[in-house]
């Protein structure tokens, strides 16, 4: 569907933001490398979930799907000009929902896209980067065929997210990613940073408790509001609503 696309980018532009911020008030003059944004506590953690399924086999097809996905958007993403009204090019529209968001919650519209974009490219950089598999021990090796999104279930093979500043570096989590789960998405799962939600299924029979939880994918803190992005079918909308 669309959103998969509309989501992607709005990860990305919300990624640039935040980190762009997160560099204003470091003071420096010189933009960070990579390793200094994945190493260094002056730039928070950047999340995007997607949540279409309960079923676990679907939930690897998605991720399939996802990570199939990517290339177009980065290949419109490259075509970008924000001089050019390109309303075929999916960043037009989204970036100017970006300023509308940030005008509206920080009564401010500056946003200046030539430095933002550069801390675009460095979550792109970020996000592609394979999953060290956990459970092994140091030396750690790759996941199998390297996925680069992460795969949250309550199955053995399911991967983690180590915040920890104590663990090894190649299993922490990285600084910006994308998730796909199930039930575990919803179960009080804390996820660092997570300004977009993909949520694609219907929430008919949703008991309340499980409701209100994922309600803070709506964010909970005031001064990020114009970062948060939720793709939702109309129904929930007004379950959420409600």
């Amino acid at each position: 569907p669309p959103s998969i696309y509309s989501s992607i980018a709005d990860y990305i532009i919300t990624c640039g933001v935040r980190w762009w911020r997160d560099w204003c008030k470091t003071g420096e003059s010189v933009k960070p490398s990579k390793r200094a944004i994945e190493r260094g506590i002056e730039y928070k953690f950047h999340a995007m979930m997607v949540h279409l399924s309960l079923n676990k086999l679907h939930q690897e097809i998605i991720r399939e799907i996802v990570q199939d996905s990517w290339p177009e958007v980065i290949r419109q993403f490259g075509n970008f000009n924000i001089e050019d009204d390109d309303e075929s090019n999916i960043f037009s529209s989204r970036w100017k929902l970006q300023v509308e968001r940030t005008t509206y919650f920080r009564k401010s519209s500056y946003l200046p896209f030539s430095e933002i974009k550069y801390f675009m490219m460095k979550c792109i950089e970020i996000t592609t980067e394979p999953i060290y598999n956990h459970r092994n021990n140091s030396p750690y090796c790759y996941y199998e065929q390297r996925p680069w999104i992460y795969l949250l279930n309550s199955s053995d093979d399911g991967m983690e997210l180590n915040y920890s500043e104590t663990v090894d570096w190649q299993v922490r989590a990285k600084k910006s990613l994308i998730i796909v789960g199930g039930n575990i998405l919803s179960r009080g799962l804390t996820i660092n940073g997570l300004s977009v939600t993909l949520f694609g299924r219907t929430s008919g029979e949703e008991m309340m408790d499980t409701v209100l939880q994922r309600g803070r994918w709506f964010g909970h803190k005031m001064k990020e509001a114009d970062l948060i992005s939720i793709h939702l079918q109309d129904e929930s909308k007004e379950i959420f609503r409600q």
